[in-house]
Parts: structure tokens; C-alpha cells; sequence
């Protein structure tokens, strides 16, 4: 509301006081005997005729623009303590009251966490079994990638050694056929050159098969070991079990296939023995012969290339299958989860020494010494009392006015005249929302607004109502006039009415020009050099012309 200081003297000409004004001018005829008559009658029908008006002397005021609101007191700043904490017992140390200072991390209060302590550490052997298990699987699975490897390797030389073996015999059997060819074709192929080559041929195939029997033999005697170590191992995974076992089966069927090939070979060379004795064959049977011993080569080579492709394929398949286990058992050591667990739990232990997260006052105290909460259950309330502010609204057609750092004077009930400083602190960017989101449809709009105030005496509290005053905009020292006082020309421009007293004593009005600066609820500054203070303004322009004589009377 605008600060009225000015001395208004403002006079109401009702039908009395014209009444009077008649009685005055008849006595003024009836006393002025010796006055010329016309000139009296003259004078009477002018005051008869003069409208009256009312008047307010202009002085310089201090003028203020407030717009008024009402809310509760709060303060800014407010901490709810909750319990975060899962399976917390019943509170075993209560350390504060409503009204007590707190700093950032003083303990307010203590839960029991003997049971919690209890799951921790049961979580924690598990997880230490869990890892020494873990451990002893990995190593266990990267020494059956060692053993099997070795195996393999072993099984895939072999198989390279055969072939070798098998081509220097396919280029004996050729050069002897091409030999025997040659010897034919000269009419000197003789059976002893065929049984000599025969039998020296078939003695050599039977020596190779034995070696190789050998080769085959320390294998298998290895792979039944390290078959027999996987199936006792309690330790060890189904993977390395299987692995050990394709291996042993493996080497039992080469070791059977080598079998086969040594009695074959000793039956030929048994046979060639007998053949080289009796020298009794022609030479077209020895040509064949020659022939087929080479195709048998043939035959024999291929199949030891085959049979080391097979040994490469089982060597990849196998150690893939070790290295798969072994990548199984190292994810079995990853104990990041585990730890994650760990570190959790003894977050939540942590949890039930509830300390304050701000400084400032403890208002209220939810947390009872021996009783338990449930997690998310409020255990105190703190607030900055030094930090007040009030949450209201205002109307559309006032926030415009308003800006935040505007000053700010607050009354209540409860403190009487005292009166608390406050600025605006904040307002808001759109008129208040439903609960939906959609602006509130209504008559007049309205926006929330957050007053900062300043506690001062110390008597202004959370939770009274405070009846505040924004002041948005003042002037001091200025001239000015009431809101009726101004008229409005059609281009706009603004005037008011002065009443100025001529040579025989009648107010005469002055249409005067004025620029209007600060307006408030009732007043309006002006601004003209035409203007001083002491002038005598018409409260209301309707009605008055430029130079009209009206009643005024002081």
C-alpha cells in the first residue's frame, strides 16, 4: 500500500453548502447598500452558476509500491534423516533431542548390528571357500591343458614320424619297381633279385611297425594315466574328464591299428623268408610284384597322411576343449561380485550409525532408544533456523512487478510491530500445475514465489504465519496526486485540473500538462515546471473545462 503523508484538505460541496454560499451572497447584496446593484447581481449569478469541486493541495511524499502476500514461515534449508539400512536391530544409542546443534556428522544415533556383523562375516568365509575352490579348479584345469598337450604332441610327431617313414618306403618301392622294369626289359630280372628286395623290404616294414607299436605303447601307458588322475580328481570339471578320456580312446585305437600292422608285417616278411629260400618264381611274377609292393606303398602313405591329419584335428579339438576349461575356471576366480557383496554389506552396517548430513538444529526426533525401524522409516528432522523463508503465491497481475532481490518487510501475529527484512528469493517460471502437469485453468493465474527472511530478533519461527510486503518500487520527495486526479486526452496525454483564486478571490480551473512517474495503489508522481508544491489539484477532472470559475472553499 502507498505511505499517505500528505495533508489532504478536501471539502464536499453538498446542496447545504450551496445553500450557504446562496445565503452569503444575498446578505453580500443586503449589506452592500451603497454597491452599484447590477454589479452585485452580476457577481451573485456567477458563484449561483460555478459547479463545486473537491481539491487536494499538492505536497512531496515518499511513495511506495508493495504488493502484499501470506504464508507460513519455513526454513530453507531441511534435512529428513532416514534409515537406509536393511535388517538394522533396535536402536541402542540415542544421542540427541529436539532443539540440540548438530554439525555435519555428529552421530545422532546408533542401531544394534550384531546380527548384520554375523551375516558379514558368514559372507565373507563363503566367499574365501568360493575363491580357494575356484583356485584349485583353474590350476587343475591348466594342468590337464600341460598333460594333454604333451599328449598331443607327442601323438601328432608320431603320426609326422610314420609319414616320413611311409614316404622313404613309397620311394624305395619306386625306385626298386623302376628297377625291376629296367631288369625286365634287359631280360635280367631274376627271381633272386625279387626275393632279395622282397624279403629285405618286408624284414624292414616289419622292423618299422615295431617301432611305431613302441611310440604308440608309451603313449597309451601315459594316457591311462592321465585318464585315470582325471577320474579321481574330485576337483576336476566334466570338461577335463571328457578330454582325458577322448584321449586314452584315441591312443588305444592307434595302438590296436599299430598291432594289426606289426602281425601283418611279420606275416610278410614271414612269407618273404620263405620265398627268398626257395628262389622258385618267373620274372613276369616278379615285375608284378614289384608293382604291387609299390601300390602297397601307395596305399600305406596315404594313409598315414590321413592318419596325421586326424591326429592334428584330435591335437586342435582337445586342446581347445582344455583351453575352454580353463577359461571356465577363470571366471570362476572373478570375484568381483563377490567383493561387490562384501562391500555392500558392510556398507549396510556402516549405515545403522546414522550421523546429521547438514549442521543446524534438530526439530524433530522420531528415533526411540530399544525400539527398531523399518529401511525408509524418518528418524529426524534438521533445519537451518538461521535460513527462514515463506513459500506463497501472487496474483498474474502483480508478478510481473516483482523480481528476485526485491526487498521485503514481514510481519506476524506472534511477534506484534516487530518487523523481519527479507528479499525475494525466488519466483516461479510458469503459473502453478495440477497435479497432472496442466497449468491451473483459472480466473486469475497464480505463481509460487519464495520470500528469503532474515530470523533478526530471533522470535520469528518456523511455522507462523507471516503476512509480507514486497516492495516493488519507491520514490521519495516527489509530487503527487491521487489516481482521479489525472485526465487522459485522446492522443494520450495526461493533465490535471490546478485551482488558482483570480483578482476578485474565485478559483479559477487551469488545465495543466503533466508527466506521470511512480504509481502506487492510490497515488500516481507527476512531473511538471508548471507545478509547485501548495497548488491546489481537482480531485477528479470530469466535468471541469479549461478556465471555469468553480466553488472551492478551503
Amino acid at each position: 500500500m502507498a505511505k499517505m503523508s500528505k495533508k489532504s484538505k478536501i471539502i464536499l460541496w453538498t446542496i447545504l453548502a450551496i445553500v450557504a454560499v446562496v445565503g452569503i451572497a444575498v446578505g453580500f447584496v443586503s449589506c452592500s447598500g451603497g454597491a452599484d446593484p447590477q454589479a452585485r447581481i452580476q457577481a451573485m449569478a456567477a458563484m449561483m452558476n460555478s459547479e463545486a469541486f473537491t481539491a487536494t493541495e499538492l505536497e512531496r511524499v515518499d511513495l511506495y509500491n508493495t504488493v502484499s502476500v501470506s504464508g507460513n514461515v519455513s526454513s530453507a534449508s531441511v534435512k529428513r534423516v532416514y534409515l537406509e539400512a536393511t535388517g538394522a536391530g533396535k536402536v541402542t544409542q540415542l544421542n540427541v533431542k529436539v532443539g540440540d546443534t548438530v554439525a555435519v556428522g555428529d552421530v545422532l544415533c546408533v542401531m544394534d548390528t550384531e546380527d548384520l556383523q554375523r551375516e558379514y562375516e558368514k559372507l565373507k568365509l563363503q566367499a574365501d571357500q568360493s575363491a580357494q575352490r575356484a583356485e584349485i579348479t583353474l590350476q587343475s584345469a591348466e594342468n590337464s591343458y600341460s598333460t594333454g598337450k604333451i599328449s598331443q604332441d607327442q601323438a601328432v610327431r608320431a603320426a609326422e614320424d610314420n609319414v616320413e617313414l611311409m614316404q622313404d618306403q613309397l620311394d624305395a618301392a619306386n625306385d626298386a619297381y623302376l628297377e625291376a622294369v629296367d631288369a625286365y626289359n634287359k631280360g635280367e630280372l631274376t627271381a633272386t633279385l625279387e626275393t632279395d628286395y622282397n624279403y629285405t623290404m618286408a624284414t624292414y616294414n616289419y622292423k618299422t611297425a615295431k617301432d611305431e607299436l613302441h611310440t604308440y605303447l608309451s603313449l597309451q601307458v601315459e594316457a591311462e594315466a592321465n585318464y585315470n588322475k582325471a577320474m579321481e580328481d574330485p576337483e576336476a570339471t566334466q570338461e577335463a574328464k571328457d578330454s582325458a578320456e577322448k584321449t586314452k580312446n584315441f591312443v588305444d585305437a592307434q595302438v590296436e591299428t599299430a598291432t594289426k600292422t606289426v602281425d601283418s608285417a611279420k606275416e610278410t616278411m614271414d612269407a618273404a623268408r620263405k620265398l627268398f629260400e626257395s628262389k622258385e618264381v618267373d620274372a613276369e611274377s616278379v615285375l608284378d610284384d614289384y608293382k604291387e609292393a609299390a601300390a602297397d606303398a601307395q596305399k600305406a602313405y596315404d594313409a598315414a597322411v590321413l592318419r596325421l591329419e586326424e591326429t592334428k584335428d584330435q591335437r586342435k579339438l582337445s586342446l581347445s576343449t582344455a583351453s575352454g576349461n580353463i577359461d571356465s575356471a577363470e571366471i570362476g576366480t572373478d570375484m568381483t561380485l563377490t567383493q561387490m557383496n562384501l562391500e555392500d554389506a558392510l556398507e549396510n552396517i556402516e549405515k545403522c550409525t546414522i550421523t546429521a548430513p547438514a549442521a543446524g538444529t534438530v526439530t524433530a526426533v522420531y528415533a526411540k532408544e530399544g525400539e527398531g525401524s523399518q529401511m525408509g522409516s524418518l528418524l529426524f528432522v534438521i533445519e537451518d533456523l538461521s535460513d527462514l523463508e515463506i513459500k506463497t503465491t501472487v496474483k498474474e497481475y502483480d508478478v510481473a512487478d516483482i523480481a528476485v532481490g526485491m526487498p521485503v518487510q514481514v510481519k506476524s501475529d506472534a511477534t506484534g510491530t516487530s518487523v523481519y527484512e527479507g528479499t525475494v528469493k525466488e519466483i516461479g517460471v510458469t503459473a502453478q500445475k495440477d497435479v497432472y502437469g496442466n497449468t491451473v485453468n483459472a480466473s486469475t493465474a497464480e505463481f509460487d514465489i519464495i520470500l528469503s527472511v532474515k530470523p533478526g530478533d530471533g522470535r520469528l519461527k518456523v511455522g507462523m504465519n507471516g503476512r509480507a510486503t514486497i516492495t516493488v518500487g519507491s520514490k521519495e520527495d516527489v509530487l503527487a496526486v491521487l489516481y482521479s486526479s489525472i485526465g487522459y486526452e485522446e492522443d494520450g496525454r495526461t493533465f490535471v485540473y490546478v485551482l488558482r483564486k483570480n483578482e476578485d478571490g474565485a478559483y479559477i480551473a487551469h488545465k495543466t500538462y503533466v508527466q506521470t512517474g511512480l504509481e502506487t495503489d492510490y497515488e500516481v508522481e507527476i512531473l511538471s515546471d508548471a507545478l509547485k508544491e501548495g497548488d491546489l489539484i481537482a480531485d477528479n477532472p470530469e466535468g471541469i473545462t479549461d478556465g471555469q470559475t468553480v466553488a472551492y472553499a478551503g
